[in-house]
């Protein structure tokens, strides 16, 4: 998963503006305030070395910010896969339709784009293996539509703008706990696999950033199954 950078500090900005300022009255911007100062008369001195400290701290500034400018527009796209159990967004339960007053139990993860400046393309996640491998078809992709009829292009990739999120469905759990439906991986919707505890890995890749991955265990909770993520855990 990807971290959080280090906040910036006044000690770090004040370092960095110290050593770039120094350096230019000091070097070679002082050559021709230096030179100027030998045609005027003393009492000039000071206010030629005045401009001279002027002018560096503005060349300071200007280099700082236009560092950081570009940087920013050079910015490569973070991915993260979040799970948060404790938001119904992430875990959430529906009933079935009538006369059923049994409920489903479904289970997502979200996949954000963590720069600020950088729109990250051609994003696709995917399951990367199930243990026990119950399911064939993994490594597989985890796609974003129900494909129900034959005519419907499964959607298996999506750009992301900065700092937006994607909900990606992973499994349901049937109401009395025996099994579970991983979701979107192969028409019609999803398949079915015994409820067991299994682990198993999710990744989120894009053309123009780092890979992101998340391992995942289902684990029993009560007489229903709850899903953890183990890399939080380490």
């Amino acid at each position: 998963m990807a971290s959080s950078p280090r906040s910036p500090t006044i000690r770090e900005f004040l370092r960095v503006i110290w050593a770039d300022w120094g350096s230019r009255v000091s070097g070679s911007l002082s050559v021709p305030f230096t030179a100027l100062a030998f045609f005027v008369r003393a009492d000039s001195a000071r206010t030629v070395w005045s401009v001279l400290a002027t002018v560096g701290w503005f060349a300071t500034f200007f280099q700082v910010w236009a560092k950081e400018r570009k940087e920013r527009i050079c910015e490569v796209p973070a991915l993260d896969i979040v799970w948060k159990p404790e938001a119904n967004t992430y875990r959430f339960e529906y009933p079935l339709p009538p006369p059923n007053s049994a409920r489903n139990v479904q289970f997502r993860v979200c996949v954000i784009n963590r720069s600020k400046t950088s729109k990250a393309t051609n994003v696709r996640v995917r399951m990367e293996e199930l243990t026990p491998p119950e399911l064939p078809c993994v490594p597989c992709c985890l796609r974003l539509m129900n494909n129900i009829l034959p005519q419907q292009e499964p959607i298996d990739s999506f750009s992301l703008n900065p700092g937006e999120p994607q909900f990606i469905d992973v499994l349901v759990q049937t109401p009395n706990g025996s099994e579970f439906w991983i979701l979107h991986t192969v028409i019609p919707i999803s398949v079915v696999v015994k409820a067991q505890p299994y682990t198993f890995t999710i990744s989120a890749t894009a053309e123009n950033a780092a890979p992101a991955s998340q391992r995942f265990e289902l684990v029993k909770d009560g007489v229903l199954w709850n899903m953890r993520a183990l890399d939080d855990l380490t």
